[in-house]
C-alpha cells in the first residue's frame, strides 16, 4: 500500500510548479505596482514640501499676468492690449472701441 501512495500521477509535479510560478508572478507584479505607487506618493509629498518652503524650479512655469476688467461688458483683457481712457488712478481699460464709446455715454 505504501508503494501505491508514493506513486505520483504523471505531470502532477509540473502542475504544482506551474501554480507556484503563477502566484510568484502575481506577487512580483503587485510588488512592482505597490513600489510605483509609493514612489509617486513620496515624490508628491517631497514636491509639496519644497513648494511650501518657497522653492521654484529653474525656468519652471510662466508667471501669471494681471488682467483688467472692461467696465462695460465685463471681459477680462491684458492691459497691454486694451484700449484706455483716463490717466493715473482713473485709467479705465476697454476691450473694444464700442465699449469705450458706450462708457463715455454712460459717464456723461
Amino acid at each position: 500500500m505504501e508503494s501505491a501512495a508514493r506513486i505520483r500521477r504523471p505531470g502532477a509535479a509540473d502542475a504544482e510548479s506551474h501554480e507556484r510560478s503563477g502566484s510568484v508572478m502575481i506577487r512580483i507584479v503587485l510588488f512592482v505596482l505597490l513600489a510605483y505607487i509609493a514612489a509617486r506618493v513620496f515624490w508628491r509629498v517631497l514636491t509639496g514640501v519644497f513648494e511650501g518652503l518657497g522653492y521654484q524650479r529653474p525656468g519652471g512655469g510662466a508667471q501669471s499676468v494681471g488682467l483688467v476688467r472692461d467696465p462695460v461688458c465685463g471681459t477680462f483683457i491684458l492691459p497691454s492690449k486694451a484700449l484706455t481712457s483716463g490717466t493715473g488712478t482713473n485709467t479705465r481699460y476697454f476691450c473694444s472701441e464700442k465699449c469705450r464709446r458706450d462708457y463715455g455715454r454712460i459717464a456723461d
